[in-house]
């Protein structure tokens, strides 16, 4: 749930935060570090699931006096436990640096503003135009693509 916003809101910190000329290579840095993190994090969320079955961290939670349905669920569970709890750290940590617009943080000068937004075109006052799908269907590359996304999906099941 958490997950579905993530690019499109990393796309938009990245435009208003960097300049243009900066934008590809921070692009490709976000996009290396997110494979990265889906090789490492089956191994890594299989030595929480690990640590959280340990006896001596059972222990702890029981010395902590914690509720039985803590203390004792299962440690898939507590691997989901872990990781909210790192999440919320990392909201506590991060809130405080960050703003959405870089004029409203007080430590950027105007030097810095004007070089975020000197290559920024200006937006659209409307939505921009919808592309008919009848349009979209009729070319020979949707189909093609349609099909070849069908036949993959039928194939992998």
């Amino acid at each position: 749930v958490g997950e579905a916003g993530a690019y499109p809101n990393m796309a938009r910190v990245q435009s208003r935060w960097l300049a243009v000329h900066s934008r590809g290579r921070a692009g490709g840095l976000l996009w290396l570090m997110a494979r990265w993190g889906a090789a490492f994090s089956p191994l890594l969320f299989g030595m929480v699931l690990r640590g959280s079955n340990s006896p001596a961290w059972r222990g702890l939670l029981h010395h902590l006096h914690l509720p039985a349905p803590i203390a004792d669920a299962p440690g898939w569970r507590m691997g989901f436990w872990f990781s909210g709890l790192v999440g919320l750290a990392w909201v506590l940590v991060f809130f405080p640096f960050f703003r959405n617009d870089p004029a409203d943080k007080p430590s950027v000068n105007q030097e810095e503003l004007d070089l975020i937004r000197a290559d920024h075109a200006v937006s659209p006052v409307g939505p921009p135009d919808a592309l008919p799908s009848v349009r979209v269907r009729s070319r020979k590359q949707s189909r093609t693509m349609a099909r070849a996304s069908l036949a993959r999906m039928l194939l992998n099941e």
